[in-house]
């Protein structure tokens, strides 16, 4: 992994030299700044407003030379604008997102040290509560189901180690509930509880774990559904 975490924390360095108001979240801010529990390979920069894609890109491409490629693009209104696409170092492609960031200001940001790399990211709490939304979304739609969440076997096991190696979930939402996060826990609950795990089997097979951390679908369902 030697050659990926060169190339994560060259792309980081030139991201944070050369935008203002980013920051590195997602799995890979998780796994190298906290909780060193698997590889994670993609870049999620989150931008505390919204944002012209093409002059984000351009301003990135002029102060660093970081070209995104094979890009794609979201801004329509009502959603978070995004782009995803990939940049190359030394002849390797990353994987590299920026994401407005619906979330600015909730939880402290620190600075913490990646590698060679120094990066802006949320505090635990602050990571811990983007990984619960990816499976809550922004709540309960018209269809009873998580609006805006996703069933990713990485976002599931991300949870699990948080879950029993920080705090647990039931503790956690409560904690930040009480202080004004307005967590969509029943959306959570039904997102959890209507994962379709036999599917997700393949996905666990393929998550790249670092001990002593390893994955076991069975623990991870009991912690999960612990509600």
């Amino acid at each position: 992994m030697t050659n990926l975490y060169n190339i994560q924390e060259q792309v980081a360095k030139q991201v944070f030299k050369s935008l203002d108001g980013v920051l590195l979240c997602g799995g890979t801010a998780l796994a190298r700044c906290y909780l060193q529990h698997r590889i994670s390979y993609d870049l999620d920069f989150f931008v505390n407003s919204r944002f012209d894609p093409q002059i984000l890109l351009n301003q990135l491409n002029k102060n660093s030379g970081i070209k995104v490629e094979e890009t794609e693009i979201d801004q329509r209104d009502g959603i978070a604008v995004q782009i995803h696409g990939m940049t190359n170092v030394d002849g390797l492609p990353l994987k590299i997102s920026f994401i407005e960031d619906v979330y600015d200001g909730m939880f402290p940001t620190v600075w913490k040290d990646m590698g060679s790399a120094s990066v802006l990211t949320d505090d635990l709490d602050g990571l811990m509560h983007r990984k619960l939304r990816t499976i809550s979304g922004v709540g309960l739609g018209v269809t009873g189901h998580p609006e805006g969440g996703r069933q990713a076997a990485r976002d599931l096991f991300d949870i699990y180690v948080l879950s029993t190696t920080y705090k647990p979930v039931p503790q956690f939402i409560t904690e930040i509930n009480k202080h004004g996060a307005n967590f969509p826990t029943e959306s959570y609950e039904v997102g959890i509880k209507s994962m379709d795990w036999i599917v997700l089997l393949e996905d666990f097979d393929e998550i790249e774990t670092i001990k002593p951390f390893e994955v076991n679908v069975r623990a991870i369902r009991k912690e999960l559904e612990r509600l």
